[in-house]
């Protein structure tokens, strides 16, 4: 997940008084590396529930459901229910993925619609999602897509299927 892979970045951001700032002037890396750095004081999750369900940047609602999932804070369910209905199809499966890693799996038939998309991305985060959300039937839907054209699709789908 990209939150995990750049929070190291974050280490200058303690001199910023309010984080959240930064992120209406920064590009995507900072951005997130921001997210990363308000994980660590209080009300973040409130932050990142606002930035998820009103950011105009589709990257940072992404990282935001990413963010509210790693969390693990059932209270952020809500939120993330509305990031289901997102115009981005990244943050609609980010959304159904951070659910199930809060115990609800609402968002299953969003990411079932997600595996017949023609937008890979959309059909690796909907593996990733179906993934996360343990349930052994998913294996048989997502087995389709060991038969894709690309090759991101059947390699995510052939791991989903081992794990």
């Amino acid at each position: 997940m990209r939150i995990c892979a750049i929070s190291d970045l974050h280490g200058f951001l303690p001199v910023i008084e309010e984080p959240a700032e930064l992120l209406l002037i920064a590009g995507d890396i900072v951005k997130v590396s921001t997210m990363a750095a308000m994980s660590e004081r209080d009300g973040f999750r409130n932050d990142v529930e606002s930035l998820l369900t009103t950011d105009n940047d589709d990257f940072v609602r992404e990282a935001s459901a990413i963010a509210l999932g790693k969390l693990g804070d059932k209270t952020a369910i809500r939120a993330l229910k509305t990031g289901l209905k997102d115009k981005n199809a990244n943050v609609r499966m980010r959304s159904v993925w951070a659910l199930a890693k809060n115990g609800d799996y609402s968002g299953k038939d969003l990411a079932i619609q997600g595996l017949k998309s023609k937008n890979i991305t959309e059909q690796v985060l909907a593996i990733d999602a179906l993934e996360e959300l343990g349930d052994k039937s998913s294996i048989e839907l997502i087995r389709d897509n060991l038969n894709s054209d690309n090759v991101w699709s059947r390699i995510n789908t052939a791991l989903a299927i081992k794990r």
